[in-house]
């Protein structure tokens, strides 16, 4: 009889913790939908969790803060020990990047077919911009391209890091841009094209999808935007 008042016991308290941490992780998720509505301008309109896998999409018009959004992403992973790092995917428009957050720091890992961003560095200098977009001829990589040569001469004559807390491919900032390139990680292969055709290609630094990331001595962030529009945070 005592062995049995013992399980039952042990069981309500098994089962007080299960309700707990669910109601817990529920309390988070909607934490979670707050802050990815709260990132935008404009609309969320589709979201999906799936343990560590996070799908967000935003309105054509939306200026996204990133950083915000992948910040609280850790928070809700780091409830479930045995995840040690956080996969985001965000849509605006065509264009769709993967993100892994892992340790506070944001890896940008693949870009979908089609798909045409751009980054902007705020740095000590001014605003870098990186265009981002899958290679045309290997389906492999991500080319990368600096609107602005000199500013990014100045920034590395003085040794300044462009992008706290942000990997492009697992490189750094400055090492990807370098290259001109990085490896994809394949995470957001397509099986239909989404791509322009080479005649309606748009012009550099004026169609592409913009995301914004804003890198200042505390903390980096990244706002996702559409082509054609430009905001000053």
């Amino acid at each position: 009889m005592e062995v049995m008042i013992t399980l039952e016991s042990e069981f309500k308290d098994h089962k007080t913790n299960i309700i707990k941490a669910y109601k817990d992780y529920i309390r988070k998720t909607h934490k979670f939908i707050e802050v990815a509505k709260s990132a935008t301008n404009c609309e969320l309109n589709d979201i999906r969790i799936d343990n560590s896998n996070f799908y967000l999409e935003y309105s054509e018009d939306s200026i996204i803060d990133v950083a915000k959004v992948t910040n609280k992403v850790r928070d809700l992973v780091l409830t479930q020990k045995e995840i040690e790092r956080a996969r985001s995917v965000i849509k605006i428009g065509k264009s769709e990047v993967e993100i892994i957050t892992q340790g506070g720091i944001r890896n940008y890992t693949d870009l979908a077919d089609g798909s045409d961003i751009v980054l902007t560095f705020d740095t000590s200098f001014g605003e870098l911009e990186v265009r981002l977009y899958p290679d045309k001829e290997d389906e492999n990589l991500v080319i990368l391209e600096v609107n602005d040569e000199d500013l990014l001469e100045e920034i590395e004559n003085y040794d300044e890091k462009i992008g706290k807390n942000c990997l492009l491919g697992g490189l750094s900032v400055s090492e990807a841009i370098n290259r001109g390139s990085f490896d994809r990680s394949r995470g957001l292969i397509h099986s239909e094209k989404i791509g322009q055709s080479d005649e309606t290609e748009a012009p550099l630094w004026k169609e592409p999808t913009k995301m914004r990331v804003v890198s200042s001595l505390q903390e980096t962030q990244a706002t996702l935007h559409n082509e054609g529009t430009r905001t000053i945070l």
